[in-house]
């Protein structure tokens, strides 16, 4: 059953003490009814028509409307929410009314003395250039006025008025719609009663609107996809403003919109959508000038695969992308914006020959319809190698030590090895221990950065064996070993004097 809105005037309301205001952002209002009531309704207004309201209404019996408990019941529109109750008891109904700054809150409470339901409505080009509403109400007075209003979508009931003077319970009024811009309208019907009583619906389906007599369309407008995103762009002027659209695809409603000054526009896919109707038109003065709709889908979507090398710092200043496509499809490629070739036709491998430093290359394989996917790589160019200095320099030195330390600085995030072993950084400097062997020791140092750049520094370190302290050493021995005989030589001497 489709929902009606009664708007109710002081003629047709028997309100009770003139209605209800309060001027909180909540506030609980007490409707008393003195009577039950027939086709009752309650209408809820506010002042500030933006915001946004949450409305709960309980009978005396315990029985609850609202906005989110019964939808059905209820429909909303800006600054103001009717609510078809139908048989109402006598008592007293609690109607709490929530939001912010929604300054003056009126609660008012009536009888509908006719239903006024509206069974048809239609809208159709006439072939005359305009439009026919046709209508069809049931319980209607003869003298219910009705009028029609275009809106850009089919809720809020916050659209145009374009036609008016009809009535009766059916009947049929024609109209023209000069004053508005070009693009899809949805349409609903307003009946109007003497006394002030309203019914309101939209129609099923939106209608395109070509305004003749607004600005021309764009040229050479074309929408495609660029990777996942709607791609749009037309031929235009310096110093103006463009209007980009999408549309559902289905109820043309108007999903998204941006302005711009460029000749061209990305926008998202809409969540949830695969395919939708796209559009670029004139928007000067804030009025949409004329345009056509395109259909772009997700099904559109190019195959293609662009490999590059897996790193991204390299030494080597040429590396090579992998570029494959199914169907029939052109290659261009950009170097830091700066283009390295455009629409060619073979698939396999593409030389790219890099600056030093930061390089940002893109491939962009585009079908026949203009669909385009894209492929970018970051990779930066290092020949250099890293520094590497020694604090002390070691090469050739002669040390009886069993071990030196090489210590020195070195560039961040390098890796650092000494005769093969790593060895740690702490911040960019090191320290490490390196034990020597007699005779000739080799020591080498490699700093590697990310790019495999590499920096040495190598040492011969000798540690002989005939050092001063392994002659004293010697010498203590020998004067040891002279000593010992010494004492053997006296001892057996005292011995054979004994024996005598």
């Amino acid at each position: 059953m489709k929902k009606i809105i009664f708007f109710l005037t002081a003629a047709f309301f028997c309100l009770l003490a003139g209605g209800q205001e309060t001027l909180a952002a909540a506030e609980t209002v007490v409707a008393e009814l003195d009577t039950d009531r027939q086709e009752c309704i309650f209408e809820i207004r506010w002042e500030e028509e933006e915001a946004q309201a949450q409305i709960r209404i309980t009978s005396p019996g315990g029985e609850v409307y609202g906005t989110e408990e019964t939808p059905d019941s209820v429909t909303a529109m800006q600054g103001c929410a009717y609510f078809y109750i139908g048989e109402a008891q006598a008592g007293d109904w609690q109607v709490e009314i929530t939001g912010e700054k929604l300054g003056e809150v009126e609660v008012n409470v009536g009888s509908l003395p006719q239903s006024m339901q509206i069974l048809s409505f239609t809208v159709a080009e006439n072939g005359r250039g305009g439009y026919d509403a046709s209508w069809n109400i049931s319980d209607c007075p003869e003298n219910a006025e009705i009028a029609v209003y275009a809106d850009t979508d089919n809720r809020g009931y916050d659209g145009q008025l374009i036609a008016s003077g009809g009535s009766g319970p059916e009947g049929t009024l024609s109209f023209q719609m000069a004053s508005l811009d070009s693009g899809y309208y949805y349409f609903y019907l307003t009946v109007t009663e003497t006394g002030g009583i309203f019914n309101y619906q939209y129609g099923d389906t939106a209608l395109f609107y070509d305004n003749t007599g607004g600005r021309n369309k764009l040229e050479n407008t074309e929408a495609s996809l660029l990777n996942r995103d709607v791609y749009v762009s037309w031929k235009g002027e310096e110093n103006r403003t463009y209007r980009v659209m999408l549309f559902d695809p289905d109820t043309k409603l108007l999903l998204t919109s941006r302005e711009t000054e460029e000749t061209s526009c990305v926008l998202p896919m809409p969540e949830g959508y695969d395919r939708i109707l796209a559009a670029a038109a004139d928007y000067t003065d804030g009025r949409t000038g004329r345009f056509d709709v395109y259909a772009v889908s997700l099904d559109q979507a190019v195959e293609a695969s662009v490999t590059y090398p897996e790193e991204t710092v390299t030494s080597q200043p040429v590396i090579f992308a992998s570029v494959n496509w199914s169907g029939s499809c052109t290659v261009s490629a950009t170097l830091n914006e700066e283009l390295l070739m455009e629409r060619e036709t073979a698939q396999g491998q593409y030389e790219i020959h890099l600056e030093e430093g930061d390089n940002t290359i893109v491939f962009l394989v585009t079908d026949e319809k203009g669909n385009t996917a894209t492929y970018r790589k970051d990779i930066s160019l290092d020949t250099s190698p890293p520094q590497l200095s020694v604090r002390r320099n070691l090469d050739q030195v002669t040390t009886d030590d069993s071990y030196v330390y090489v210590e020195g600085y070195t560039e961040a995030g390098v890796r650092l090895t000494c005769n093969g072993e790593p060895v740690e950084l702490v911040g960019n400097y090191f320290s490490c221990r390196q034990a020597l062997s007699y005779g000739k020791n080799e020591i080498l140092l490699t700093a590697t950065d990310a790019a495999g750049n590499e920096a040495r520094y190598s040492a011969e370190v000798t540690r002989p064996f005939w050092s001063a302290g392994i002659v004293k050493w010697i010498l203590l021995g020998i004067l040891a070993a002279g000593l010992t005989a010494t004492e053997i030589v006296l001892l057996i001497r005292a011995k054979r004097r004994s024996r005598k």
